[in-house]
């Protein structure tokens, strides 16, 4: 195994790590109450209970929470180590990705997207809650994965993969429908540039593994289609100008401290207009790099940013399955590809690229730093009570 491999071994550890650590700290509270009571229900009773409480979330993980409730116990624990396994997951499929996409990724940029999510505050909040969003992180993220190996080589193996990750995905997390989306929207992009070597295998098998996650997901859409379509959300809205800022904030600060999000998602957003145009003036291979990851980011953000001039569905939580691919478009836009020019323009552009890297993680730090501060919840009433 390579080194650059060991390294990601031990990324995911520490990622593990941070999302186990104290993970009994605090009791459950606010929506990880809900999950508790429908975690504590029958097996053939979550379904017709999440459906009566008009909950806007699929059900897969309560199913999964109530696997480690049962043989871990009643304790904090227990109903959170799927989350936090997923999480872990999280870290560990952020490394695929980079390698997936790897035609014109700099050197590096695997190895620092991986820390990034490791570390990133909004990240390891989700994986430490008995709740749904880190579950929906590592399989979306995984599809994307799946998506990008089914596209230049598919095979069986790689579309029985792909259509059960989606559909398990679909099941954890609506927002898993808007990466779908920029799945399509991908290899479209592949497909116009000619990057697929067998564009016609590509499409068939494509189209087919479509057709069967819709098959699977249909019914369950039917029966949930009017809370789906009468829910109005109880977070926030937001504008199309401001919620560039706030997404980029919570994606890479987190949280925490609320008061330097609009600063730091507006350095963010700066170094990733950079990045691009440095990107956009390298080869071609780098160009469509580039493009699959603002694809898999923008189309499912941009979709939600919509649906929030609407609705009450603009909230952090919603939003953190794009820590991934942000994070890998930041360490793609920091870390220089192959240099050429003169001597001195090498070496501004390494020293940029070193001084850009430390603030990007000195943002992802402190967003952890405040995150652990102030993860001890306000005291709720004990839920065995």
């Amino acid at each position: 195994m390579t080194r650059e491999r060991w390294i990601a071994v031990l990324l995911v550890l520490l990622g593990f790590v941070l999302r186990v650590h104290h993970l009994a700290r605090s009791e459950l509270s606010g929506d990880e109450e809900y999950s508790y009571l429908a975690v504590n229900q029958a097996p053939g009773d979550v379904i017709a209970y999440n459906h009566a409480q008009s909950e806007p979330h699929p059900v897969l993980s309560y199913y999964i929470q109530q696997v480690s409730y049962t043989f871990g116990g009643n304790n904090e624990i227990a109903v959170r180590l799927p989350s936090a396994l997923f999480g872990a997951l999280s870290v560990a499929a952020t490394y695929q990705l980079m390698r997936a996409v790897r035609r014109g990724v700099p050197r590096g940029a695997s190895v620092l997207a991986t820390s990034l999510v490791a570390i990133q505050s909004l990240a390891v909040k989700s994986s430490r809650e008995m709740r749904m969003y880190s579950m929906g992180m590592a399989l979306s993220l995984a599809a994307s994965v799946v998506m990008l190996r089914l596209l230049r080589k598919p095979t069986r193996v790689a579309w029985l993969l792909y259509v059960l990750v989606s559909a398990a995905a679909l099941q954890v997390h609506y927002y898993t429908g808007f990466v779908l989306v920029a799945h399509n929207a991908v290899a479209a992009w592949l497909l116009a540039t000619r990057r697929l070597k067998n564009p016609r295998k590509a499409v068939t098998w494509w189209i087919a593994a479509q057709l069967a996650v819709a098959l699977i997901t249909l019914p369950w859409l039917i029966y949930v289609r009017d809370v789906l379509t009468q829910y109005g959300g109880n977070e926030s809205r937001t504008s199309l100008v401001a919620a560039p800022f706030q997404a980029a904030g919570w994606l890479t600060l987190g949280a925490y401290p609320p008061d330097w999000m609009y600063p730091a998602g507006g350095l963010v957003l700066a170094l990733l207009a950079l990045g691009l145009i440095r990107m956009l003036r390298a080869r071609w291979e780098s160009i469509t790099s580039i493009v699959t990851l603002w694809l898999l980011l923008g189309v499912p953000l941009g979709i939600t940013v919509l649906a929030a001039q609407n609705r009450s569905i603009w909230a952090e939580r919603y939003v953190n399955n794009a820590v991934p691919y942000l994070v890998a478009l930041v360490s793609m836009s920091v870390i220089p590809g192959a240099l050429s020019g003169s001597s001195l323009k090498r070496t501004l552009a390494r020293v940029g690229g070193y001084a850009a890297t430390a603030v990007v993680v000195a943002i992802l730090a402190i967003g952890q730093i405040g995150f652990i501060v102030n993860e001890v919840a306000p005291q709720f009433t004990p839920r065995r009570n």
